[in-house]
């Protein structure tokens, strides 16, 4: 049992406690958080609270995160009805029904990849690209919720552009009592934030603010409330699929799936460095997977890591991921008793929520981190960031994936070539660029390339080598191998056009220090048959040792100019 949920292992009664006030605390705020998020997915607001029960039990389970908060996201919800909203009417049953088979078809992707154990896959989502997307995704999420805030009668929009436009036409047409209960909400939530951060400002929002409408009839003023919220838990059923909604919805599905991981890997290995624990990244994907495949069943949209909730759970004393568990019979509790309660909470109040979780996201701190330490990285955020901003939220990241990927193939195209020379009085050889002591040999030109070398910079070095040698006379090219960790048959074609190029100047063409696997994949190549064996060496040194001996000289450095050609 302790080798299926690793949360079971090693169990206490003092872990007990500290999950029991943390799930406590967590499903106190999740309850209206969920209801919230539900309607900025454009699902009723009972979809929210189911979301909070068999994806949390899952997760507490085969969870690795200990300080982990599972459940319903912002972000995630923000992806959806940008990709579902096209295809069916948000608060449609059709439109739930997608909504719902999206849960589905992430949760099986991300099974796959985790029972294929090659999580490596969201690499493609780097630290800049997740900077980017996720701080305009916040701004996307505020802006959306302005017509909540205000009653304003327009259509949901995911891009700033048309959310500015339709905001900006329908302005004069808000809803006075509905703005009122907005901006209070904001202001409650903003002020507890800041001077009584341990009380839930959400719970309290949404429980004055029915209270008021209850007491005014003010849902008869035009204030939308969430309505009426079927008790009881949901029934079982699998989504209903067809070929052409899957083709629709596949690019949906991979980009959710990838930010869902990264972002619960993410806010998991931030709380495991703080308390001393590690998590597992294919078990990871496997939870996650198998809480939106069950979750999809019990009428869940997709669920992931909340790094607010997640912060509150540590903060109240989480042990392990059982404290998802308790959170779960929080929200169990309000579905099977508290419903009736829910009738009268206006939607401004769940608007004032999302603003007030989402607006830290919007990370200023980190894409100017970026921009100072490494522009091109600073770059890929930015524009990331206007692309989700201006153009769309599944538009944006894929420019972003797109742009790193660019930006990864640019460095590589144009690895550092260095020029080496021999530190005296040793066997090392050392960039004379930045070593004031290294000599170069008499007649040796020692190269060394700081890449794998493959196709993307196969060019480079040829293009190099024989400049370098139209312009520096030399007996004698020795290649520094050692940072070489792999090559492919467009790098093995280069080196034997060079060799035939060198050969036919008289050039010797040397290797030292090639590592095993590069030197069998030569062997397997065949190309060891046209340089020979004796091309390569142990070292860069030996190979200069051996050159020497074949000239009948000892090494020692060259007395010419020590500035690298």
């Amino acid at each position: 049992m302790k080798s299926l949920f690793p949360s079971l292992a090693g169990y206490t009664r003092q872990a007990l406690r500290g999950d029991a006030i943390s799930g406590l605390t967590v499903g106190v705020v999740l309850v209206p958080q969920g209801m919230a998020y539900a309607l900025l997915a454009g699902l009723p607001a009972a979809y929210g609270l189911y979301a909070g029960l068999v994806p949390l039990l899952i997760y507490a389970l085969l969870g690795t995160g200990r300080h982990v908060a599972f459940g319903i996201v912002a972000v995630d919800c923000l992806i959806i009805a940008a990709a579902v909203a096209p295809l069916a009417q948000p608060g449609s049953p059709e439109y739930t029904a997608l909504v719902l088979l999206v849960t589905l078809l992430v949760g099986l992707f991300q099974l796959a990849l985790g029972l294929l154990r090659v999580g490596f896959v969201v690499n493609l989502l780097s630290r800049p690209v997740l900077t980017g997307f996720v701080s305009a995704a916040a701004i996307l999420v505020v802006l959306s919720q302005i017509k909540g805030l205000m009653g304003l009668p327009v259509p949901m929009q995911t891009n700033a552009v048309a959310l500015f436009s339709t905001a900006a036409a329908a302005v004069f047409a808000f809803n006075g009592p509905t703005f009122a209960i907005g901006a209070g909400s904001l202001a409650l939530l903003v002020g507890l934030r800041r001077f009584y951060p341990r009380v839930p400002g959400a719970l309290l929002a949404v429980l004055f603010t029915g209270l008021l409408v209850w007491l005014f009839g003010l849902d008869a003023r035009g204030v939308e409330t969430v309505g009426v919220v079927p008790s009881g838990l949901p029934s079982p059923a699998v989504p209903a699929v067809t070929l052409d909604t899957v083709r629709a919805l596949l690019p949906t599905v991979a980009t959710l799936s990838l930010i869902q991981f990264v972002n619960t890997i993410s806010i998991g290995k931030l709380f495991a460095s703080r308390y001393g624990y590690r998590i597992d990244a294919n078990r990871e994907f496997v939870a996650v997977g198998l809480a939106n495949v069950l979750g999809s069943m019990f009428l869940s949209p997709p669920t992931s890591a909340s790094y607010s909730r997640s912060a509150v759970a540590a903060e109240t004393g989480a042990k392990t991921t059982l404290s998802n568990a308790v959170a779960a019979t929080v929200v169990l509790i309000s579905i099977l008793f508290l419903t009736p309660l829910l009738t009268h909470l206006p939607i401004a109040a769940f608007s004032a929520i999302i603003i007030v979780a989402v607006a830290t996201l919007v990370d200023v701190r980190e894409l100017r981190y970026l921009l100072r330490t490494k522009r091109t990285d600073g770059l890929v955020a930015l524009v990331t960031f206007l692309a989700t901003l201006l153009i769309g939220i599944q538009q944006g990241i894929l420019v972003g994936i797109a742009l790193s990927i660019l930006a990864v193939m640019a460095r590589k195209s144009r690895p550092n070539i260095s020029v080496l020379g021999l530190m005296p009085g040793t066997q090392m050889f050392k960039e004379l660029e930045h070593h004031q002591d290294a000599r170069p040999l008499a007649d040796i030109l020692a190269l060394r390339m700081d890449a794998s070398f493959t196709f993307i910079n196969s060019e480079r070095l040829r293009d190099a080598i024989l400049e370098l040698t139209a312009t520096t006379p030399c007996r004698a090219i020795i290649i520094d191998a050692q940072p070489i960790n792999d090559m492919d048959t467009t790098a093995l074609a280069v080196l034997s056009e060079l060799h035939e190029s060198l050969a036919s100047r008289h050039i010797a063409f040397v290797f030292g220090g090639v590592k095993p696997p590069v030197m069998a994949l030569i062997r397997q190549s065949g190309l060891i048959n046209e340089l020979g064996d004796a091309c390569f060496f142990m070292s860069p040194y030996q190979a200069a040792e051996n050159l020497m001996h074949m000239w009948g000289r000892e090494i020692h450095t060259s007395t010419s100019a020590r500035s690298a050609p």
